[in-house]
Formats: C-alpha cells, structure tokens, sequence
C-alpha cells in the first residue's frame, strides 16, 4: 500500500469511529427521553438531532440543559442535550438550539403569539463592573511582555487555598516565556503575585498561552500550554493537586495527520473545555502561513485525537473575508442550556512567516452556537472600550461566582481585567 493510501485508510478509520460516536450519543438520547406519546414536541426532537448531527462528526459532546449559566469547566450536566428542531416562522428559517437561533431578528414581529414570540427573545448581553485586575508589566522573573490569562476557581475544589482564585499567564514569545500566577480572595481584586513565580519554568522555547480546567474525575488541575517539545510547536500538559506544585505530562497534542496536515504542523495556543466528562479543544492545526484552526476530542483529557475536518478560516461566519474566527481564543459557556461562543476576529491572512495585515477586533464578540463547529449566526461585540486602561478586550477566559458570570480578558498593555457578563442569567 503506498504511503497516501495508507494516510487516506487512517483518515477513513478516525472518521468511521467519530461517526460511530455520534451513533452511540443518539442511541443515548432516544433511550433518555422516552416521550409520552409520538405526538409530543420531544418526539420530534431525536429526527431533528440526527439531521443537525448527522454532518458533524464526532463532536463528542451532549450538553445538559439543567442550571442556568456555567463556564466549560464548571459544568457537569449530564442530562440529554437540549432540543433542537427546525422550524419556519414568519418565513424566517430558525433552527432551535434551546434559545439560540439562525437569523432570527432581534424584535419580534407584531401580531404573533406568546409563545413564538419567546422564539425570537435572545439574551441581551453586556460587560460591567470592569475592574484592572493583575498588572504584570513589572515581574521580577522576566521582563518580558505577558499574555493569554486563564483563571481557576481553587476555593471550590480545594483545602486551604492561598486565595479564592488562582491565575495563571505566560510571557509572549519572549525568551524565557514561562507560566505565573496570582491569587484573589475575590475576582475584582485585590491579586497579590506568588512569591515562588514563576510556576512553570521556562524551558522548551516557548512554554506559553496557559489554559486551566479542573478535572473532577481525577482530583487535579489540568494546566495545557504550547511549547516546542513536540514536532514543532505542540500542546503540552502540566498537572497539579495544588494549584501551585506541577508535574509536567508531557505532549498531549500533536500533528497526528502526516504530511496531509496543513502548515507546518503547530498544535499550539490550544483552548480546551470540558462538560461532564466530554472535552473538546480548539488549536492551531498547522501554521507558517498555511495553516488552519482544528478541533480535537478527548474521554480523559490526556488522550486526544484530531478531527480530521480543518475548521477554516470561517470568513463566511463573520460575513468578511478579511476576517477570520480565532477559534483558539475561544471561550464556550452552557447558558440555560444554549452553547454560547466568546472570541476574537483577527486578520485572515496573518499566519506567522507571512506577515499580517487587514482589520481586526480589539474586542470580543459573542454568538450562539448549535454545536462546536457551528455557529448559529455572526458574531456581535460584546461591549466596548470604555476605560482609561482600556486598549482592547479580549476574553481569555470565562467563570462563574456567586451567581454572576464573569470574563477574565486581556485589557493591554500586559494588564489582565475582569467584568460581570450582564445579561447571562
């Protein structure tokens, strides 16, 4: 068998088996639901499903409907995904991801019902309450300019916390771009730096753009950052019972693809979630001026395979082909059982090597999605630049606390900020 058979043979398989995934999640979800009657609105959800899910393969993930909003690594519904079903309404096609829909106008039309009028409500988001959380332009350890925040709720989980809340950054392409941390009784603040930082010692080339989720299965935190331990730039893993002590895993993701992989192989700047005991991650797959986002799946978290399916550039999305859906700043949160996306736009061509140019957001946008390859429409700004401090807003990372959602973002200039999500619950 020559080698680009064999390539397309293994490609064949992975997809064989991320479809026969999506075949077991349905045959969970018909067993689940067991509605009253054939008639029932729920009867008709299970065809519906197959129809949205019958193109995606292998998305891993049903997501429970029960509570109101939670961050990815917050949530552990197990429940039946929510209903989806698709529907025409006043000539508006409109495909329902709870309350999350494509195309519906914000207002509804007059003379309609109640009832599908609430098919036309979407939640009204807005950021407040921004406070300057974490200055790190002055660290003693580098002097490097430092990025990509991420946040863990320690006092949930853990004895003894040296605060409520821990953040974890990097230094960005720096030489010696290791991982710090901070610690908060509360969000806003006041942070005090650990004294022992950094947490992650520099080490590969680029040891950076941390991401923090707890794993409720196995007791610790999972700390994932690119590095160049791997082929070329790939995702590395770090585990802690602390939050502060790490044992380094190794590479967790890596070019798994040959030489069909677009780029130059990079898996780095990965962003991953976890719901129950699904994850999913967005990356780069493939970089140096050809690369593309990817999406890869995972039962533990360790153990991760790439959809072999690029995600794109996604200029359809945001209706400009000058922009491109960063899908490796990407935040996914369940509100009221709807996949809800945060994000960035940046310039479509800028690849590393090839120089950038074109527009770009300086804030994060938000849209709902059917699914995590799928946005249910273009994207909306999720507030503006409105502080002194203020020279963009992009969303590293999301949380909730004491019924308030929050998002942690990167407010310029090595400065990291945190603001209320008003409008989520």
């Amino acid at each position: 068998m020559s080698e680009t058979a064999e390539h397309k043979d293994g490609q064949n398989t992975e997809i064989a088996e991320l479809e026969q995934r999506i075949a077991d999640l349905e045959s969970q979800l018909e067993t689940t639901e067991s509605p009253d009657s054939p008639d029932s609105e729920e009867a008709s959800f299970s065809a519906s499903r197959r129809s949205v899910l019958g193109g995606i393969l292998g998305t891993g993930l049903l997501f429970g409907a029960s509570g109101t909003a939670s961050a990815a690594t917050n949530s552990g519904t197990t429940s039946a995904n929510v209903a989806t079903s698709a529907q025409t309404v006043h000539d508006v096609d409109i495909l329902r991801a709870d309350k999350a829909y494509i195309d519906s106008p914000k207002a509804a039309p007059t003379g309609i019902s109640n009832v599908q009028k609430e098919i036309y409500n979407r939640p009204s988001f807005g950021l407040k309450d921004k406070t300057l959380a974490v200055d790190t332009s002055n660290l003693s350890y580098t002097s490097d300019p430092q990025y990509w925040p991420t946040i863990f709720h320690a006092g949930e989980v853990l004895d003894n916390p040296l605060g409520e809340f821990y953040m974890y950054w990097s230094g960005n392409h720096g030489s010696d771009s290791a991982i710090g941390m901070a610690y908060a009784d509360d969000p806003t603040g006041s942070w005090t730096l650990y004294s022992n930082n950094p947490v992650i010692d520099f080490t590969s080339g680029q040891d950076e753009t941390p991401s923090a989720v707890w794993n409720d299965d196995t007791g610790e935190l999972y700390l994932y950052f690119h590095t160049f331990a791997g082929t070329v730039q790939s995702t590395e893993l770090a585990t802690s019972t602390d939050g502060i002590s790490f044992s380094r895993e190794g590479v967790v993701l890596d070019t798994q693809d040959g030489g069909n992989q677009p780029g130059n192989g990079h898996t780095g700047y990965f962003s991953p979630h976890k719901f129950g005991s699904q994850w999913f991650g967005y990356h780069l797959w493939g970089g140096g001026g050809t690369g593309r986002f990817g999406i890869s799946y995972s039962n533990d978290g360790k153990d991760w395979h790439i959809d072999p399916r690029p995600l794109g550039l996604a200029t359809d999305v945001v209706n400009n082909n000058d922009l491109r859906v960063e899908y490796s700043r990407s935040n996914v949160l369940n509100i009221n059982g709807t996949l809800w996306w945060i994000g960035l736009e940046y310039a479509a061509n800028c690849y590393g090597g090839g120089g950038c140019s074109g527009d770009y957001r300086d804030v994060s946008l938000i849209a709902p999605m059917l699914n995590p390859r799928q946005m249910a429409r273009q994207p909306e700004p999720i507030g503006e630049l409105t502080e002194s401090w203020e020279s963009a807003l992009f969303v590293n990372d999301t949380f909730t606390y004491e019924g308030d959602l929050y998002v942690l973002y990167e407010s310029g200039d090595s400065n990291f900020a945190v603001a209320r999500l008003g409008g989520a619950l």
